[in-house]
């Protein structure tokens, strides 16, 4: 289930105009991202599905966002299809981005 409400994620997209995205296999490596984003004052955070174990590295950095980034809003990006968008949704996705769309 997603942490913010669709019409605030809306809202900070279109305030913030910038949305970093991001992919790593290393789930450390992924969360220290996250963190300096977090720090340096970023609200958004795409993570990709683009490699191997995008959505067990994306499902750690939802189960710790809330004690490492907890204002930090995380979606997964290169959706292609409605099945991986609801997995992605069903792991906590504040948002869905695909390239056609």
């Amino acid at each position: 289930m997603a942490r913010f409400e669709r019409f605030e994620v809306y809202k900070i997209i279109y305030e913030d105009r910038l949305i970093p995205l991001f992919y790593s296999e290393d789930k450390m490596q992924a969360q220290e991202v996250a963190r300096a984003l977090a720090a340096g004052g970023s609200r958004l955070l795409e993570f990709t599905n683009r490699g191997h174990g995008a959505l067990e590295v994306f499902s750690h950095l939802i189960r710790n966002a809330p004690e490492y980034f907890p204002g930090l809003i995380i979606g997964a990006g290169t959706i292609t299809d409605a099945y991986t968008a609801s997995i992605f949704i069903e792991n906590g996705a504040d948002f869905i981005v695909g390239p056609n769309f």
